[in-house]
């Protein structure tokens, strides 16, 4: 972790995201971080899911206004952006307020206005993208942007100052044991190796739908652990070395560890924590009617470095499922073998010594 380079605890720093887990929990690793020196002020949707997700982090969750920006035609727009605009006159009286050293984005709707009032008052700001391509809100948060942080390297060269850091992680994933995950299934022992299968919220019924189609013939050769998403479990299947969760929190790092191969959507919060736990892996990205093609690419990425392999929904057969998922169980150590060859750093160490590397150097905050 990088040193710390200053000391006042009266000072206090500004985070932001929202609209779903990937635009929160990567914030957690440097919150904890500052809040060993800083007051952290977490600014969020009024009746967002970053309230809840936030709470017990030991920030002040401070709502605001959060008008959604759409890329598509809608009278709701009209609504909306004079949502973001009024938000961004809240955030200018937030921040003037509170005086933040700097302004943390991990983006999502919500984080555009902070990001605009941060540059009104020329406080710094500092972003992160998680996926291959920024979304819309990150492309017009980038505009205003002291330095932005990529987790994976730039398709085109960017017009503004950047860092290629990877993605921060909660450090529960550093601390999974496998033998824990196989005991809080109920076992002592593995029987048969474990597949998890991950389907995120969006698209989770899809996913959910193919593996219930085919679970008979998975289990005959795994464990299925099916994280199904909230209120999408089915107890009506009882069917022997398949188990259903809704929903895991940090334990779903002990899971991970346990497991031999994992079926998952392709958001690139779940691959770099199954790259990070080095697990071979089929990918089912969101197909683009259902996102903006964002986990397609995410999903290629990996693929092209030998590290999973791809299948498209579009193409999808039962035969093509299973066949796949057996052939790379097979074959797990060469994917395995091509995740450490990935040689993946600590994204929350970089982005850290940068940032405290530039408020150093522009505000002389040093002890």
């Amino acid at each position: 972790m990088a040193e710390k380079y200053f000391s006042n605890k009266r000072q206090t720093v500004v985070f932001t995201g929202g609209g779903s887990g990937g635009h929160v929990f990567p914030n957690k690793p440097l919150i904890d971080y500052y809040l060993a020196e800083y007051r952290v002020v977490y600014i969020g949707a009024r009746s967002g899911v970053e309230e809840n997700m936030t709470s017990g982090w030991g920030v002040e969750y401070v709502p605001i206004l959060a008008g959604k920006l759409r890329r598509y035609m809608s009278l709701q727009n009209l609504i909306d952006i004079g949502k973001v605009v009024l938000s961004i006159f809240q955030c200018v009286y937030i921040l003037n307020r509170e005086k933040p050293v700097f302004v943390f984005s991990k983006g999502g709707f919500v984080s555009v206005p902070v990001v605009i009032a941060a540059k009104l008052l020329s406080i710094p700001v500092f972003i992160h993208e998680a996926d291959m391509t920024p979304g819309l809100a990150n492309k017009i948060a980038s505009r205003f942007a002291t330095h932005v942080f990529l987790t994976f390297p730039p398709q085109t060269t960017p017009r503004y100052s950047y860092t290629v850091s990877g993605l921060p992680l909660r450090s529960q994933i550093y601390e999974a044991i496998p033998a824990r995950g196989v005991l809080a299934l109920g076992l002592t022992e593995k029987r048969k190796p474990i597949l998890l299968v991950m389907g995120g919220s969006l698209g989770a019924g899809t996913l959910n739908r193919l593996v219930v189609r085919n679970i008979d013939e998975l289990t005959k050769d795994f464990m299925v652990v099916h994280i199904t998403g909230i209120g999408k479990t089915d107890p009506g299947i009882k069917i022997d070395d398949y188990i259903q969760y809704e929903f895991l929190g940090t334990e779903i790092y002990d899971f991970l560890s346990a497991s031999d191969i994992l079926l998952s959507r392709a958001g690139a919060g779940s691959l770099i924590e199954i790259m990070t736990l080095q697990k071979p892996s089929v990918l089912i990205p969101l197909t683009r009617s259902q996102s903006r093609g964002d986990q397609i690419e995410n999903a290629r990425y990996f693929s092209d470095l030998g590290t999973c392999e791809v299948l498209h929904e579009e193409l999808m057969t039962d035969e093509l499922l299973v066949s796949t998922i057996k052939a790379i169980y097979k074959n797990r150590e060469k994917y395995v073998t091509s995740i450490k060859a990935l040689n993946l750093a600590k994204a929350e160490g970089v982005i850290i010594k940068t940032i405290n590397g530039y408020i150093t150097k522009t505000t002389q905050l040093i002890i």
